[in-house]
């Protein structure tokens, strides 16, 4: 009786009549209840196409084959994040490759970059996470913020929701900002307070992410879990981590302000990135100064934070950024209107109608910008005009280039001084020499010696910025000149040829 009814019973939609109601009339029959409390079927799995898979047709999919060339991990996170279980699934194999390798291979990825300067450092963690450091209380608070949002999802019988949490948590925000903002911390040389507190932040982190995703990925979270010695902090005596039970919420942990904050960060980053593509600027070149505008302050209030700010700073490659109250004297915007869309509404006075929004003053403009819609005055009479009836046209300072979404607005000066060109060029010469090493077979601890050779320019720039050079690659030594030593290379940056000697210290 303790067993009874089931918390809840899943099969296909099919087995409505053939089973979930077989099985409710006789427990109702015979204990006078109903033998489940929920029922939560999966729909059909069709081909590519939407048809139904059969041998006749030669479209059927073998489970056998799919889990033998993807695995199980993989087929089973792909069919539970397209869609929810009681819905039919276009089965897809590429789309099965790209979906399941994005989330298996983030979080393998994750794990090996863990491991490799973990291993380097002997680092064994404490369990004690100081958080000091703003970006490691961002992503403690958005883990548990994950944590709570799937487990509510968990507990209304919603796995799809709960999985893409968790995909959105590991991709998102855990790869592609925490570690991607915090590799210096890792590459230090000396196990100092920061570097202490990253590992730990990192490792609590990255075990929860094997027990997030265990009942989903069932072989990875326990390959993860395993793999991370979780019994050093005193959390992993279970042995497995089928064993552990689910995480709970530190609501302690959770600053729903900071977090607030750094999604507008990661805005204005988006839209950043966006500018220096469409300017056809590498993010290597640093750029003089950032402007912001955003008629909602609470929305722009990481500016108000040093921290925050210097994260997108250094992100984007600025020197500078600054809060703007108005875009005006950077952007300029006029109207066009569309013919087609209001030439049958107003016949001939279309031209008098184009006249007046052509010559709308900045003010008028703006507030018809705002609120997607102008009343004007045209021949006499009164016509309310859309935003979508007219083309809005954009002018940026000459030596500018902007981006907006909703109300926030990124302008970049992308004037390139000499200085800056100079800057942009000694961080590509550090990108090569780390793919130099890199393609050498050299660990990310060997120290290195570097002998180039290159035109007067570009010999410059080694010796400008040779201090900064060697800190980026471990190198104890950077002079001009040649020697048969073992490792060698030679290409073409900018238009300058450099060929570069290296060795082992």
């Amino acid at each position: 009786k303790d067993q009874y009814p089931a918390d809840f019973i899943s099969e296909g939609v099919d087995q409505s009549r053939g089973w979930f109601y077989s099985l409710l009339v006789i427990g109702a029959f015979l204990t006078k209840e109903s033998p489940y409390r929920r029922v939560l079927p999966h729909g059909m799995v069709l081909d590519s196409e939407g048809q139904k898979m059969s041998k006749s047709k030669g479209n059927t999919v073998f489970a056998s084959d799919i889990l033998k060339s993807d695995g199980a991990d993989a087929l089973r996170w792909y069919l539970i994040t397209s869609g929810s279980p009681w819905l039919q699934k276009r089965f897809d194999t590429a789309a099965l490759k790209d979906v399941a390798n994005k989330f298996l291979g983030t979080v393998r990825n994750l794990y090996s970059f863990f491991a490799l300067y973990a291993d380097i450092d002997g680092f064994v963690p404490t369990g004690k996470v100081d958080n000091r450091n703003l970006i490691d209380r961002w992503v403690l608070s958005k883990y548990n913020s994950t944590v709570r949002e799937t487990t509510k999802a968990m507990e209304r019988y919603e796995p799809t929701r709960a999985a893409r949490a968790v995909q959105s948590f590991v991709i998102d925000e855990l790869s592609n900002w925490y570690l991607r903002r915090c590799r210096r911390r890792f590459w230090k040389n000396e196990m100092s307070d920061d570097k202490l507190a990253a590992y730990e932040t990192f490792y609590r982190v990255l075990k929860g992410v094997s027990m997030l995703a265990a009942p989903f990925v069932p072989f990875l979270g326990e390959a993860v879990y395993q793999r991370l010695h979780v019994g050093a902090d005193g959390g992993g005596e279970k042995g497995s981590v089928h064993l552990e039970r689910y995480p709970k919420v530190d609501e302690g942990l959770i600053d729903a302000d900071l977090e607030r904050d750094m999604k507008g960060v990661l805005q204005a980053v988006t839209l950043a990135r966006s500018v220096r593509n469409r300017a056809g600027i590498k993010v290597r070149t640093p750029l003089a100064q950032m402007l912001v505008h955003n008629p909602y302050s609470d929305e722009t209030g990481w500016l108000g934070n040093e921290e925050l700010t210097s994260l997108v700073a250094d992100e984007i490659n600025v020197k500078k950024i600054t809060l703007l109250e108005s875009t005006d004297k950077f952007i300029s915007y006029s109207v066009k209107p569309d013919y087609s869309a209001l030439g049958g509404r107003l016949g001939k006075r279309m031209k008098s109608a184009a006249r007046v929004l052509e010559n709308l003053k900045a003010d008028r403009l703006n507030r018809f910008l705002a609120a997607a819609e102008i009343t004007i005055e045209v021949e006499g009479k009164k016509e309310l005009i859309k935003l979508e009836e007219v083309q809005i046209l954009q002018q940026t300072a000459e030596g500018f280039a902007a981006e907006a979404e909703g109300r926030l607005t990124v302008i970049l000066d992308v004037r390139l001084s000499p200085e800056l060109i100079r800057e942009g060029m000694a961080r590509d010469l550090v990108n090569r020499i780390q793919n130099f090493r890199k393609e050498s077979g050299l660990e990310v601890s060997d120290r290195i010696e570097l002998l180039f050779r290159a035109p007067a320019e570009l010999a410059g720039v080694f010796k400008e910025f040779g201090d900064h050079i060697c800190s980026e690659t471990l190198a104890e030594r950077l002079e001009e000149g040649g020697k048969d030593w073992q490792f060698k290379t030679a290409f073409r940056l900018n238009e300058y040829d450099v060929e570069l000697c290296m060795r082992r210290t």
